[in-house]
């Protein structure tokens, strides 16, 4: 973080221990099927979700992410920077 604002380039940390946290538990579902124990219906967004699943996902987190919807991150601080990011492209694009 330190190297990108000395080099003036935004920098934006998200509230969740990590982007996996983002994911909806049936986006997760969806994908690991075979290992998503039973009755888990939401994840902390504070701990790793490997601890609360009993398994990894992030070998599996972009065929996890084609199943989320725009819902599952709405009012997330996820969805304000990807409102940003959608914003540059669109600057980018009118230059």
């Amino acid at each position: 973080m330190k190297k990108c604002e000395d080099l003036k380039i935004p920098v934006t940390r998200l509230e969740r221990y990590a982007l996996e946290n983002y994911f909806s538990v049936a986006a997760i579902a969806s994908i690991m099927k075979d290992q998503m124990p039973a009755g888990v219906a939401k994840l902390d967004p504070n701990k790793r979700v490997s601890d609360q699943l009993g398994f990894e996902v992030k070998g599996n987190g972009g065929k996890i992410a084609k199943e989320m919807k725009p819902e599952d991150i709405k009012g997330t601080d996820l969805e304000g920077f990807l409102k940003q990011v959608e914003l540059l492209g669109c600057q980018t694009q009118k230059k």
